[in-house]
């Protein structure tokens, strides 16, 4: 039922033009850090978003991994996790 409030049928677009062309649930993460566990023997990737934080392993990369490998593993599991990052924006810590 439509009133004065509701929008008409192909409205919405004007009134919120970026909602169509943004993927449904992807934010960008604040600040995404890839660094080295000694103690479990992996990466970890770490995502902020706000005051949430996301900490999730890279599972079979090796120590010795280039950094494009670790940015481009970075980018993917915040992908994943429904979140996007910026590979330069990634910070590496051996």
């Amino acid at each position: 039922m439509r009133n004065e409030y509701t929008p008409a049928v192909g409205e919405c677009d004007k009134i919120w033009p970026d909602i169509l062309t943004k993927e449904p649930g992807t934010m960008k993460a604040e600040k995404t850090t890839v660094n080295w566990d000694a103690s479990k023997k992996q990466w970890h990737v770490r995502l902020q978003i706000g005051e949430e934080v996301i900490k999730r392993a890279l599972v079979k990369t090796p120590q010795d991994a280039p950094e494009d490998l670790l940015r481009s593993r970075a980018v993917e599991t915040a992908k994943d996790e429904g979140y996007e990052v910026d590979a330069a924006q990634v910070a590496i810590q051996r």
